[in-house]
């Protein structure tokens, strides 16, 4: 029941990833057209395969706080988008990280210039979406779940266990 809510996003997820060769050429052609040279555009039309955006606890806060990896890194925290182009991701994670700004590129892609998203007119989305659209799937499956839990019957478990 709960994975009726978050489930079309995974489908959304998979059926991206199989058009993903299929629609190249176009992801190729819509880069040129915002400004990229076709070197660039052919490098950020490439499947992303870097690291997840991290929901709920930045990689940052983790270190400082001195968190365990297997809990940032978990699949409640990990948001990870599949069948994402590099420049899908980037402007992906651009909208849903308040921190994030631009990215690196290799130099002999962009004029030493990194990947500037304000320069494609990018705006970072308000808070209730950046946290809903950067939020892991698993995460919200649990979300849903919650109203269907048994609260009373829950405690009683937790109580009887000590």
């Amino acid at each position: 029941m709960a994975g009726m809510f978050a489930g079309g996003e995974a489908v959304q997820g998979l059926r991206a990833a199989k058009m993903f060769e299929a629609t190249k050429p176009a992801r190729v052609a819509k880069l040129i057209e915002e400004g990229a040279n076709p070197r660039l555009a052919e490098y950020m039309s490439q499947p992303y395969k870097g690291s997840s955006h991290h929901s709920i606890i930045s990689k940052r806060q983790a270190k400082d706080a001195g968190l365990p990896a297997w809990l940032v890194d978990s699949r409640l925290n990990l948001a990870e988008p599949r069948g994402m182009s590099r420049s899908d991701f980037y402007k992906y994670h651009y909208q849903v990280d308040p921190k994030a700004g631009g990215f690196r590129l290799p130099a002999d892609l962009n004029g030493g210039k990194g990947w500037r998203p304000k320069e494609l007119g990018l705006i970072k989305y308000g808070l209730p979406e950046r946290i809903w659209k950067g939020m892991p799937v698993p995460l919200k499956d649990a979300m849903a779940a919650v109203p269907f839990v048994d609260a009373p019957r829950f405690y009683d478990k937790l109580e009887t266990s000590q």
